[in-house]
């Protein structure tokens, strides 16, 4: 049995919850990707780099995210997977920049010391707040080999029972 080719993205579900909440903020999120390899969960979350390159970006730049990133990360853990960071970038002079980072646990104590210090009105923030298994720094060629390879590897946890 093969799966169906993506052809466009359909992004309806989001205008929908959009469209439900109003002015409401979210206390959700979606997730980008999700794969069946090697007999584990990869859960795959893609960073677009609009203002830094994919090269230089980190979470660790953006503490006021770490919700983001710990429904993820909590997500993967109760999936007993991998949760994969993606930077890239439609800015011309840094589309061929790829990063990716496997985050390996979270430091939750260094979220507490954060959120427990007063914000400095434009002071840079930094938080090394995830433990990072592997760091990959690829051209995008690199990683389309690699994600493509990634995607032709994968199977679906369901694909035994109906045989």
């Amino acid at each position: 049995m093969e799966s169906k080719r993506i052809g466009k993205t359909d992004e309806s579900g989001k205008k929908l919850i959009i469209k439900m909440l109003g002015s409401q903020k979210t206390h959700g999120f979606d997730i980008d990707s999700i794969y069946y390899l090697d007999g584990k969960w990869r859960i795959i979350e893609l960073l677009k780099c609009d203002t830094v390159e994919p090269y230089k970006s980190h979470p660790f730049r953006y503490p006021k995210n770490w919700q983001k990133f710990a429904s993820l990360f909590e997500i993967t853990n109760a999936l007993k997977g991998e949760l994969w960071l993606v930077n890239y970038s439609t800015v011309p002079e840094w589309e061929n920049e790829v990063r990716l980072l496997i985050v390996e646990d979270m430091y939750y104590d260094k979220i507490k010391e954060y959120l427990k210090k007063p914000k400095v009105y434009g002071a840079p923030e930094y938080l090394e707040y995830l433990k990072i298994k592997k760091d990959s720094l690829m051209t995008y060629d690199e990683f389309s080999d690699f994600f493509r390879e990634v995607n032709n590897k994968a199977t679906a946890l369901w694909l035994d029972k109906i045989k």
